[in-house]
C-alpha cells in the first residue's frame, strides 16, 4: 500500500545547523585550542586576554555567518528547501521536488525525486524534529543526507527505529 505525504519544506536553517553539527563533531578542537591559547597566554599579558574576546565574540560570529553564506550558495541546499512530499510503499520511499511555489501534486510541478532504500531508512537517525537520512545518490551533486520530518515520514522500519532509540 502507497502512502503520500502532505506537500511539506524543510527550513534552509535546519540543513545549515545539521551541517554545521557535522562539522564541528569533527573539528571541535580546532574550535577551542585558539581562545583558550589566548586566554591562558591572558593570564600573563592583559593584552591576549583582549584578543581572546575578539575571537570569541567578533571573529567566530564573522566565520559562522560566512559559512552560512557559503552552504547558502550550494545547489543541493537550494533543491532541498523546495516544498516537498513522499510517496512510501512501508520498505522503501521516494521523495519528489516540487517547483515554487506549492500548489497541488501534479506531474508538471515535479522537478526532482530521490529514491531512498530500505537500508538507508534503517539507519536513519531521528533527532528529535527530523530524521536524517543518509543516502548515496547520484541525482544531486554533493548530497549526503535528507532531513525528513518525523511526522512526515511513516514507514514501518522508521517507527521500530525510533521506539527502539526511547
Amino acid at each position: 500500500m502507497q502512502e503520500n505525504s502532505p506537500i511539506y519544506s524543510v527550513a534552509a536553517s535546519a540543513y545549515v545547523s545539521a551541517e554545521a553539527r557535522r562539522c564541528l563533531a569533527k573539528w571541535w578542537w580546532a574550535v577551542l585550542v585558539p581562545p583558550v591559547a589566548l586566554a591562558i597566554a591572558g593570564a600573563y599579558d592583559i593584552r591576549f586576554l583582549y584578543l581572546c574576546f575578539m575571537v570569541s565574540l567578533i571573529v567566530y560570529p564573522m566565520a559562522l555567518s560566512m559559512m552560512w553564506m557559503i552552504l547558502a550558495c550550494k545547489p543541493w541546499l537550494s533543491l532541498l528547501t523546495r516544498p516537498q512530499h513522499i510517496v512510501s510503499n512501508g520498505r522503501s520511499a521516494t521523495v519528489f521536488f516540487h517547483s515554487f511555489p506549492a500548489g497541488e501534486e501534479s506531474e508538471d510541478s515535479i522537478i526532482a525525486s530521490i529514491d531512498i532504500n530500505t537500508q538507508a531508512l534503517q539507519d536513519a537517525e531521528n533527532h528529535g524534529k527530523y530524521f536524517h537520512v543518509y543516502i548515496e545518490t547520484s541525482v544531486i551533486k554533493g548530497l549526503k543526507y535528507l532531513l525528513i520530518p518525523t511526522d512526515r515520514l511513516n514507514l514501518s522500519t522508521s517507527a521500530s527505529y525510533s521506539n527502539e532509540q526511547s
